[in-house]
């Protein structure tokens, strides 16, 4: 964090200057965490920011899947990092994005936050949702060689094929967060599972397996092969019966259900710990739909509606 507002800063500061900036303060901000397509910081001081120190983001820009605006007026920066981001220089703000693509993590687990707390000296950290999609707020200032005005508040947004992260950055902790409240109203994402070409991909994969109904009708004969369960509602659970007893520490649970089954219809899927982490911190937060692909392993599971999870769309 330090060098990257170093390095994104040092040119503009000897010559651009702030008007109407107020002082840094130490107040404490809360992040609304609401699900909304916005995330508002508030603190004591916004309000008397007057509106023309904050800038209008009407320009629109789009990075991966997050459609977002930028003021009109903004001049595009390059900056030592200029493969990762995109840079924009206003009398008020700099504004920086870039996408993290072909990630499975979430940005609201402990440790992909802790981690990032120790590298990055992270302050004020906060999760939310943007467009129902995990978003991580967090703050951070620059103290190198004593520009201690330097103010970045950033977001992290878990888009649907990567994480794309915005900062704004000002001179002023209020000031900062006044520009950021203005600029996330403008954030929209297109959220889908999936891609049409990634969806289309695991279909040409999976789409001749057995399905739910073939495994319902016929346990037995379908015992230690793969069958698909298409459009399931997933939630997370902690049903553990049959084979399954005692494999708490390996495998995590969560039901599946079909789209216009029975609630007695509903399949109890044992996902790897290890390798399905970044599907187990999903759940946790919420239910998700979408395509599986599972193994029916044992003979009474698989009577039961039991099943080991393979790979998801």
């Amino acid at each position: 964090m330090k060098k990257r507002l170093l390095t994104m800063l040092l040119a503009a500061i000897m010559t651009v200057s702030f008007a109407g900036c107020s002082e840094s303060t130490n107040n404490e901000t809360d992040l609304a965490e609401d699900v909304s397509s916005t995330a508002e910081i508030t603190t004591e001081n916004t309000e008397s920011i007057a509106s023309k120190d904050v800038d209008t983001f009407n320009k629109k820009e789009k990075i991966c899947d997050v459609e977002y605006c930028v003021p009109d007026y903004a001049n595009e920066i390059k900056t030592s990092y200029e493969s990762e981001y995109r840079g924009w220089r206003t009398n008020l703000i700099e504004l920086s994005a870039r996408e993290i693509k072909n990630t499975n993590i979430s940005v609201h687990n402990d440790e992909y936050i802790n981690q990032n707390k120790k590298v990055y000296e992270w302050e004020n950290i906060k999760k939310t949702y943007i467009d129902n999609c995990e978003a991580l707020y967090f703050e951070g200032y620059d103290i190198i060689n004593e520009h201690k005005g330097i103010f970045t508040a950033s977001v992290q947004i878990n888009a649907p094929n990567g994480i794309v992260e915005f900062n704004i950055t000002t001179f002023s902790i209020d000031n900062t967060r006044a520009q950021y409240n203005e600029f996330i109203k403008h954030v929209t994402i297109n959220n889908k599972t999936t891609t049409p070409s990634a969806k289309d991909a695991f279909n040409e994969k999976y789409g001749k397996l057995p399905t739910w109904k073939d495994v319902k009708y016929d346990p037995i004969s379908y015992i230690g092969k793969n069958f698909i369960i298409t459009d399931a509602t997933c939630e997370i659970d902690d049903y553990y019966n049959y084979d399954y007893r005692g494999t708490e520490e390996k495998y995590f649970v969560f039901s599946a259900q079909p789209p216009g089954a029975y609630i007695s219809d509903r399949l109890y899927i044992y996902a790897d710990r290890t390798k399905f982490d970044w599907l187990f911190q999903a759940l946790k937060e919420k239910r998700l739909k979408g395509s599986i692909v599972v193994k029916a392993e044992f003979k009474d599971s698989t009577k039961q509606g039991m099943a080991t999870l393979v790979d998801t769309e």
